[in-house]
């Protein structure tokens, strides 16, 4: 069975791969034939099998959630983990662990990828995840071998070329980026320690000092920046969630309150656009709802409510009404698929269907795109 821990340690910058076999029955998720399509907005969802063949489908999301083929999946490489599309929508990037390489697509008005024309950049032993400053200049590339970030400038035609590189804690495993774009964090593989960046006008990458949070001290394996401004860290060992403030000026961190994830083993925390909900993946096989006060605090709506068996990354939809995760079916039964649900008005999830993937074909992360 592909290990299905393996994709969720990678960053975000919130991706999966539907090979859409709906059958009778299906509802919320189809092969085309469903709702509405909705102009401008795209999934591509990265796949992979039992030998670490990486492949990515691509959607069109319709205004009840269906999604529709665009065609065939892309090959991305071995060991893949969750594409970024930069923030202007034209291109899309996979970063391939075991090769060293980042895949760079074109990303057509229609939504289809195909290869760019300088289809991969080397990035140096095993890349985790690729993050994009929000003006979509610079691209922030984790990569675990002698521990280092890189940052990459984003050309005209969509290719990538190294700005900066500066070292991190062993095996770096998330990135986050402020909202200004000024500052970079990162996590490394143990998560006892996030290190700071300063990001400068031409994308030199500035160490700030290094903290290490008492939340953290067991292993902060994911770093998401919400719409709301603050910076989380989710805490596998714990189960918990921890908020941190960031000073707009130096970049410096303060924590603000540790949250409880649920029941164990939280794998990916995703937030909806407007960052009044968020949404937590649990290994334990359970999902995690909660609302977001003004100042950026968790309330707990609903912890440890139970999923298929082994659900991946999760992520909402840029229209904030529906929220999606891989996982394999029923316990025993291996049979890998795509759960979809409604977003409520109060945060709450409404299951709205499945969609059947077939054997060795196993989801790992969302990517959506809107124009």
């Amino acid at each position: 069975m592909k290990n299905l821990r393996f994709i969720t340690r990678a960053t975000f910058s919130s991706g999966f791969t539907m090979l859409l076999l709906c059958t009778f029955g299906c509802s919320g998720v189809g092969n085309g034939g469903g709702g509405q399509v909705a102009h401008g907005i795209f999934a591509y969802v990265v796949v992979s099998d039992n030998a670490g063949n990486g492949s990515i489908a691509q959607f069109q999301m319709a205004t009840d959630g269906t999604l529709t083929t665009l065609g065939p999946a892309l090959s991305a490489g071995q060991e893949t983990y969750p594409a970024a599309v930069d923030p202007s929508g034209k291109y899309l990037f996979a970063a391939n662990f075991t090769s060293g390489t980042i895949q760079q697509f074109v990303i057509a008005t229609d939504g289809t990828l195909s290869a760019n024309a300088v289809p991969t950049i080397s990035t140096g032993n095993y890349p985790s995840t690729i993050t994009f400053t929000p003006n979509g200049r610079f691209a922030l590339v984790a990569v675990g071998y002698g521990g280092t970030l890189n940052s990459y400038s984003l050309g005209p035609t969509g290719t990538l070329t190294l700005a900066s590189s500066a070292p991190t804690g062993n095996n770096p495993s998330s990135v986050a980026v402020d909202q200004s774009g000024s500052f970079a964090y990162v996590t490394s593989n143990d998560g006892s320690t996030i290190t700071g960046y300063r990001i400068s006008s031409v994308g030199t990458l500035v160490p700030l000092e290094a903290i290490a949070p008492p939340a953290c001290s067991s292993g902060c394996i994911q770093l998401v920046i919400s719409p709301k401004g603050s910076l989380y860290a989710l805490n596998e060992v714990s189960a918990t969630v921890t908020q941190f403030s960031i000073d707009s000026s130096t970049g410096v961190l303060s924590a603000v309150n540790t949250y409880p994830a649920g029941p164990s083993h939280p794998a990916w925390i995703s937030f909806d656009p407007s960052g009044n909900f968020a949404y937590v993946i649990n290994q334990a096989n359970t999902l995690s709802q909660f609302t977001v006060d003004s100042d950026g605090g968790l309330i707990g709506n609903g912890l440890g409510i139970a999923t298929p068996f082994g659900p991946s990354n999760g992520a909402v939809d840029p229209s904030g009404k529906f929220f999606f995760f891989g996982d394999l079916g029923q316990t025993g039964t291996f049979t890998p698929q795509i759960s979809q649900f409604v977003i409520n008005s109060d945060g709450t999830l409404t299951s709205s269907g499945t969609l059947p993937l077939g054997a060795n074909q196993y989801p790992g992360s969302i990517t959506f795109m809107q124009r």
